[in-house]
Formats: structure tokens, sequence, C-alpha cells
């Protein structure tokens, strides 16, 4: 479900996120990770940092991610997801690949 607030920001270390919005619309926001405050940290096991929304922080970029559209994250990429492109509350179907950024 796309979200109104309370959204998960987040990055990898060693995986870079390939994400495909099967079904749906998502707003998506992408943050340079040095400016951001840490909520959770590293976690090796799962690969993630999580972080506090920037309340004040500029995105880098916003994505309106689509139907059949792919969006990319890098490890300098912490990424905001599941925002709603709107004011209605949306379902949506992701298949999320992760690829070690040595392949790369």
């Amino acid at each position: 479900q796309t979200r109104q607030s309370d959204w998960i920001t987040e990055s990898h270390r060693e995986y870079i996120d390939f994400q495909i919005l099967l079904d749906g619309e998502e707003q998506i926001e992408v943050y340079a990770i040095d400016n951001l405050l840490i909520k959770n940290p590293y976690d090796s096991e799962k690969d993630c940092i999580f972080y506090h929304y920037p309340l004040t922080e500029n995105p880098v970029t916003k994505i309106l991610l689509k139907k059949d559209y792919l969006a990319i994250f890098f490890p300098q990429d912490a990424h905001a997801t599941q925002m709603s492109s709107g004011n209605e509350i949306k379902t949506l179907k992701k298949a999320v690949f992760k690829v070690h950024k040595s392949i790369l």
C-alpha cells in the first residue's frame, strides 16, 4: 500500500536495488546518504540502513514510478518508497531484485 506518511527511507551498502512496479503507482524520493539521520544502524545480514524521513533535506530527485517502470538504487541512494502519488492510498505490486555491486 502507498502511504501518506511514515515512509520507509533506506539504503544498502552491498547490493543495488532494481525495483519494477507490476501494478499501481508510487512516488519515490531519493536522497544523498551523507545528509540523513540514521534511524537504525547498518544491518549486514539484511544489508540495510534505515533513516529518519528527512523533513528538511530536499531530495536529489523524485520519481513517479508507474506500472512496468524500473527504478535502480545504488548504495549512495537513500530511497523513500511507497509514497502516495496523490490523495488516495493505492495497492502496489512490485518486484525487487538485488544485485551485488561487484557485478556491475
